[in-house]
């Protein structure tokens, strides 16, 4: 109980004042991105079968000292009367493309427990951001605001333990990983109750994670006629090492409900910021496994705005999702998870200039 209160702790304050720019299934694997151009994140992923850590550093890129920022306008007669001198142009959208890098480290075990044999990972790419929008004026004939990403990752995992029941004896190995990712995310014209997103991949790993896991036998393990005890933290895995070719693909549907009322209390504040996402992931090739869940989100600003503004960036998660292998559906899986960013802390970096372009 303590544990688990610590846990909660943590958490909160790694993502009280946090920008949300991934939701994330209970394993880490993102379903749906928000993340901007321009920014230094610090995301956490925990629940009771894993925890993750994600320093993330994402750049505008420049060209000829200018960032590739696209802007959309509006024209709006102010008084309706069809006089082009009482027309005005309304900004209703806002891109940016920026280069994204990533250093993570991911535990096995939830985060109270000791490092066991941690994961270390990598990632580069490209991205595309929606940083600012009003759906319910966007120019006729424009295209759907949407925003994608491209990257390479790798992981490469520390010493694991491996055991031949044949042989009876024990070898160590270092799996690793290797993908190719890709996610988009679309905005609707009239519609700012929901969004949709999208993500897919490719995946060179291991079948490390689909072997048996053993424990050793020593003085804290009893064994009788009935029962074997089992500890918190397993000392490897039963069977041979394997390399395993996957794709993967996931559909997620953030669900704004709550509208942005006029009248500002409390209540309304908290109320209009909340979504709910379904999702969907799923594993085919060598391997094959599903995964489906939701979460509930607390955004930091209304995704139901009727007027031009930023994109939310701020989000602390609640999730529960369940896992398909072998024709059986596991047990549900409760996970928190939310993302620290420091926006503007980058030296050299510079806030996205909304007027500076029109294309």
């Amino acid at each position: 109980m303590i544990k688990n209160f610590i846990l909660l702790l943590l958490v909160i304050l790694l993502t009280n004042y946090s920008f949300g720019q991934v939701f994330k299934n209970s394993s880490g694997k993102g379903i749906f991105f928000t993340e901007k151009a321009k920014q230094f994140t610090v995301e956490t992923t925990a629940s009771e079968k894993t925890t993750k850590f994600d320093f993330k550093f994402n750049t505008l890129l420049n060209k000829k000292g200018k960032d590739w920022s696209t802007s959309y306008y509006k024209l709006a007669d102010l008084n309706n009367d069809g006089k082009k001198e009482d027309t005005e142009r309304l900004k209703t959208v806002q891109t940016s493309v920026g280069l994204t890098f990533k250093l993570g480290i991911e535990n096995e075990t939830s985060l109270v427990n000791n490092l066991n044999h941690p994961a270390i990972s990598f990632q580069f790419g490209i991205i595309k951001s929606v940083d600012s929008l009003n759906q319910n004026n966007f120019a006729s004939g424009a295209p759907i605001p949407f925003s994608f990403g491209l990257t390479v990752s790798g992981k490469y995992d520390n010493k694991k333990t491996l055991y031949d029941t044949n042989s009876e004896t024990f070898s160590t190995e270092h799996p690793y990983s290797f993908s190719v990712d890709g996610h988009t995310e679309l905005f609707f014209r009239n519609i700012n109750w929901f969004t949709l997103g999208f993500t897919g991949g490719f995946v060179n790993t291991t079948n490390y994670g689909d072997l048996t896991s053993f424990q050793l036998i020593d003085s804290e393990v009893i064994i009788d006629n009935n029962i074997t005890s089992l500890s918190s933290k397993p000392d490897g895995k039963i069977g041979d090492l394997d390399r395993v070719n996957n794709f993967y693909f996931s559909a997620s549907l953030p669900l704004f409900p709550f509208s942005k009322k006029e009248t500002r209390n409390i209540a309304n504040s908290v109320i209009e910021k909340i979504g709910f996402t379904p999702f969907y992931y799923g594993t085919f090739g060598d391997s094959k496994t599903d995964n489906a869940g939701c979460l509930i989100s607390f955004v930091n600003k209304s995704f139901r705005n009727n007027e031009y503004s930023s994109l939310f960036d701020g989000s602390f998660n609640f999730g529960v999702d369940w896992a398909k292998k072998s024709g059986n559906w596991g047990k549900p899986v409760y996970f928190i998870g939310g993302t620290l960013s420091i926006d503007g802390i980058i030296k050299g970096s510079r806030p996205v200039d909304e007027d500076k372009s029109n294309r």
